[in-house]
This record gives C-alpha cells, sequence and structure tokens, in this order.
C-alpha cells in the first residue's frame, strides 16, 4: 500500500514538473512556477507517505519533520525547487535515528 501510494505521488510530482519545464504554452525565456497551494499539497502527502509530521509556518512552503531518510530526497527537491522556485535543505534528525527533516523555503538562494 505505501509503495503504491508513494509513486502515484511521484509519478504526479513528476508530470506536474514536466509539464512545466515543457514550457506549457508561456514564454520560454520566463520561468513559471506553479501555485504553492498546490506544491505544498503534494510536499505535505509526500512528507506524510514517509512517516513524517507536515508544518506549515510563515517563512516556508513546507516543512517535514521527523521523515524516513531516504538517499538524496531528489522528488522532494525537483517538487521544491523545480515546481515551486523554491530552495530545499534537509538535516538529519538529532533525536531519532534514520529520520530526517527537511524543508522548502520560498524563492531560490
Amino acid at each position: 500500500m505505501f509503495k503504491k501510494s508513494f509513486i502515484t505521488v511521484a509519478a504526479l510530482a513528476g508530470a506536474t514538473i514536466a509539464s512545466i519545464a515543457s514550457g506549457g504554452g508561456a514564454d520560454a525565456s520566463t520561468p513559471s512556477f506553479a501555485s504553492p497551494e498546490v506544491g505544498m499539497e503534494v510536499l505535505d502527502m509526500m512528507c506524510v507517505e514517509q512517516g513524517g509530521q507536515a508544518y506549515n509556518t510563515p517563512y516556508t512552503i513546507t516543512r517535514c519533520q521527523e521523515a524516513r531518510t531516504r538517499p538524496g530526497l531528489e522528488i522532494e527537491t525537483l517538487v521544491c525547487e523545480g515546481l515551486l522556485g523554491g530552495t530545499f535543505r534537509s538535516a538529519p534528525s538529532t533525536s531519532h535515528p534514520k529520520r530526517t527533516t527537511w524543508i522548502c523555503s520560498p524563492g531560490a538562494v
């Protein structure tokens, strides 16, 4: 069940990123990013799928605390930076082994 639902979320995120990357009719010289609300929902679902707790704060698009650690967090990074034009950061949990806390902040560094 977990694997199937994660694959569904990953496929949705990948399709959305591909649609935006292909231009979708927009001017290619101006990056077009998706609605932060949609991206936040996708990232929150990914966080929960990994056993984490999603938080929304005034300073981030979303924050995921104590999610199971996966190498690279590539999909989360692509959604945050590629889809939303944000900055993705992660750090291992200090209180729970094999867990990671990550954030997606608005705006590129």
